[in-house]
Parts: C-alpha cells; sequence; structure tokens
C-alpha cells in the first residue's frame, strides 16, 4: 500500500535531507597552533541540549573527509558545598572530603561516536570571568562518585556505546560557574590544559548556583545528582530517509535503544510522530507505536518504519504550480507506567522542544491522508 497526504488541494514533498537535533561541532588540527580549533563558531547550547563532535581530516588536494568523534549531553551543574561526602562501601570508610572553598559537580551523558575505543578527558568549567577550571583528579575520587555514575576521565568507553559520568570541581566560595567546556576525545587532559586550548562551551541556565537552602544540624543541604529515569534511551535514537532520484514510494525509519538500571523489568510504549512543514505550521504527517519490555539492567532495540509515501517536489492543479510540505523530522517519546519518561526530537523549529513533552496532536495539527490506487 503507498500513502499521498494531501492538506486541501496541497501535496505532501518529503525532503531527502535529513534535519538532525544535534548541534553539529567539527575540529580541525591546526599545525600551527599546535592543537585542534572549532573549524566553524557553531550556535551557543545550554543544558540539555547535545553536542555533537566531529573530526575534519585535512587531506591536501583532496576533499576534507569527516569522522565522528563523540557525544556530549551536560544533564546538570550542582553546589556541593565545602563537603565531598563518601559513599559507603563494603571494604573501607573513605573520610569526607573538606574544603575551605567549595565543591561543584557536572554531570554529563557522554556517547562514543567513533569506530575506536576512546577516553574522553574531563570537561573544563568557566567561571563567570571567563577563565578555564580543570576537574580535580585526586587519585581516591571514586569514593566520592554516586551510584549509578561514573568518574569522568577514569575509563576506556567501546565503540557506540554511551555512559553517565561526573566530574568534580573546587571554587571559591562567591565564585560561580558560566560554562561547561568540552573538548574532542582526540584531545589528552594535558592538550586540554594548554593555555591556548580551546573547547566547546555549554552555558549553564542559571550561572548563580546555590546550595539547597534545606537545612541539616543547622547547616545546608547540599544538592545532588539529578534524578534518573526508569527509561532512558541508551543511544541517540536515529531516523533514516531513503535517498534517491526516485521520488516516489519512500519509507522512513525510526530507531532507538532503551535501557533501564532499576532492578525490575519496565513495560513501555514508544510514540513516534513524523512531522512535516510548510512555511506557516507544522503538521503530523504520519503517528507510528511500538511496546515491549526492558529488561532489568539490560538493553532494548526499538524501529519502525512508515507507510510507503508517495513524494511530490511540486502539484499541478489546473495548471497552477503548487508547492509541497517539506518533512522536518520527528518527535520520539518513550512511555512507562502511565508516565513520559524520555523524548526526543530531530528539529528545524525550535519550538517542537516543548511539545515534545505533551501530547503532539492536540499542539500540532495531523495532516490528512487518502490512499493512492494504482
Amino acid at each position: 500500500m503507498r500513502i499521498e497526504l494531501i492538506t486541501t488541494s496541497l501535496l505532501l514533498m518529503i525532503s531527502v535531507t535529513f534535519a538532525q537535533s544535534e548541534v553539529i561541532v567539527t575540529y580541525k588540527y591546526d599545525r600551527k597552533k599546535s592543537t585542534y580549533t572549532e573549524v566553524e563558531n557553531s550556535r551557543p547550547t545550554s543544558i540539555g541540549e547535545t553536542n555533537t563532535l566531529r573530526i575534519v581530516d585535512d587531506q591536501d588536494g583532496a576533499k576534507d573527509m569527516y569522522k565522528g568523534d563523540s557525544r556530549w549531553v551536560i544533564l546538570s551543574v550542582t553546589n556541593l558545598g565545602n563537603r565531598l561526602t563518601a559513599r559507603p562501601t563494603m571494604r573501607r570508610q573513605q573520610e569526607d572530603k573538606v574544603t575551605k572553598n567549595k565543591f561543584m559537580a557536572v554531570y554529563y551523558h557522554f556517547e562514543n561516536d567513533s569506530r575506536n575505543n576512546i577516553r574522553a578527558a574531563p570537561p573544563r568549567v568557566i567561571d563567570l570571568r571567563s577563565l578555564p577550571i580543570q576537574a580535580l583528579s585526586e587519585y581516591d575520587l571514586n569514593y566520592y562518585v554516586p551510584e549509578g555514575w561514573k568518574l569522568a576521565g577514569k575509563d576506556e568507553l567501546s565503540a557506540t556505546l554511551g555512559e553517565d559520568y561526573v566530574a568534580f570541581y573546587e571554587l571559591r566560595v562567591e565564585n560561580n560557574i558560566l560554562a561547561i567546556e568540552i573538548f574532542p576525545s582526540v584531545m589528552s587532559s594535558y592538550d586540554i590544559s594548554k593555555e591556548n586550548a580551546k573547547g566547546k562551551w555549554v552555558y549553564v541556565d542559571k550561572p548563580d548556583i546555590r546550595v539547597d537552602k534545606t537545612e541539616i544540624n543547622g547547616k545546608p543541604k547540599p544538592g545532588g545528582p539529578p534524578q534518573k529515569n526508569p527509561v532512558r534511551f541508551s543511544t541517540l535514537p536515529v531516523i533514516r530517509i531513503p535517498k534517491g532520484k526516485d521520488s516516489r514510494d519512500k519509507q522512513v525509519t525510526c530507531s532507538l535503544q532503551l535501557r533501564t538500571d532499576g532492578k525490575e523489568p519496565k513495560a513501555v510504549k514508544i510514540r513516534y510522530f513524523i512531522i512535516g512543514s510548510n512555511k506557516s505550521r507544522d503538521y503530523v504527517v504520519e503517528q507510528l507505536e511500538s511496546e515491549g519490555v526492558v529488561e532489568a539492567g539490560g538493553i532494548k532495540s526499538f524501529s519502525e518504519s512508515s507507510e510507503e509515501i508517495s513524494e511530490f517536489s511540486t502539484f499541478y492543479d489546473n495548471k497552477s504550480r503548487l508547492k509541497g510540505i517539506a518533512l522536518k523530522g520527528a518527535i520520539i517519546q518513550v512511555w512507562c507506567d502511565g508516565n513520559l519518561t524520555a523524548s526526543y526530537h530531530y528539529p528545524v523549529n525550535p519550538n517542537w522542544k516543548s511539545i515534545e513533552k505533551g501530547d503532539v496532536t492536540k499542539q500540532m495539527s495531523v495532516l490528512a491522508r487518502s490512499p493512492s490506487y494504482d
């Protein structure tokens, strides 16, 4: 069966170009400076946005070759006060680490987007004076890492895998963090410590981060790590749109992997909304659903494909030339126990960031469809 998507006398045109939600940050080795630098200034990003870092291989007399490096999502920045609380262990009871200044923690998700095992150095933080501050590197920091997280820069990560990390920093009490500075994995901790090293800044939405005012024994209670959802993305979702000269019979495929860190299996429902747009508004052009169970501590893959969709870049009605609706991407929602636990979008429209967390069909018009008969 083939589907043609129609709005009044307007047919859908699916663009073969694919819009990603990540901000692409391209680095190139600068021989004069002996370091990697960003080729073009990418748009500013903030906490919660995905930064996809890639490397361009500058070949003399040949076309530039791009290769994947890593993906970063800064999850939160937390003020821990003047004390790092040790996590209880069966072997020994580590003492809390205390300072006259204050400790800050940066929680982030890091994904290996290359073909090799990599170990990414912890990000730097940028204070309100735009000065860089390196992460703490004491040998015993593993004792202060919350359960379910890994210490930044400690272990290698295999290709295509992702993990949640935490890095610790020490700042003056009156100082605060303006941004988190991330670097491609090809730069070591030594490279990052150089004066001319410059990475991608991920801005903190509210630089004035204070300790939670809740009192414990007359002292402020430090903030903790961000709460994890019972089910989350193991890797970033992927949308595939076939390319080619044939403008008909295109199938959109959505693929993703989910994981749970809990002790019980979780039943999930995934909803996929394929979005098209003309100049004035966005439309839901196709809706897909899939269900399954993610085993405790496991990873499960899901994939759905749309019906075959006829594509037309233009449509003639009574000798009048009408433009079609271009595909803009998709919104993917993961539901567990009746709650929305994870969502993702491939946007051109920044408003999708708020739409993806609600009922998409109530906030966006659904495009009428009519069957095409051969």
